[in-house]
């Protein structure tokens, strides 16, 4: 079963700091990881990557050392 990583809205993290870390961290297009941005502000939440719970562990530990918010839901 394919698990979700899960980037969540909060009050402390800038637009600019989301969208640089899904470029530098999961690879997204600038284009792609503003879209991501405006979702999470808008709905609360986007999924930022699928894959095994395994697979997503190191991406979750690496935004949340950058202070996002993130879980992975399976």
């Amino acid at each position: 079963p394919e698990s979700r990583l899960v980037l969540w809205n909060d009050d402390h993290n800038s637009f600019e700091w989301v969208i640089y870390c899904l470029v530098k961290l999961l690879g997204f297009s600038a284009e792609k990881a503003e879209n991501a941005a405006w979702t999470v502000h808008l709905q609360g939440k986007e999924v930022v990557k699928t894959g095994s719970k395994d697979s997503l562990e190191p991406y979750k530990k690496l935004l949340e050392e950058r202070g996002l918010t993130v879980s992975i839901e399976e």
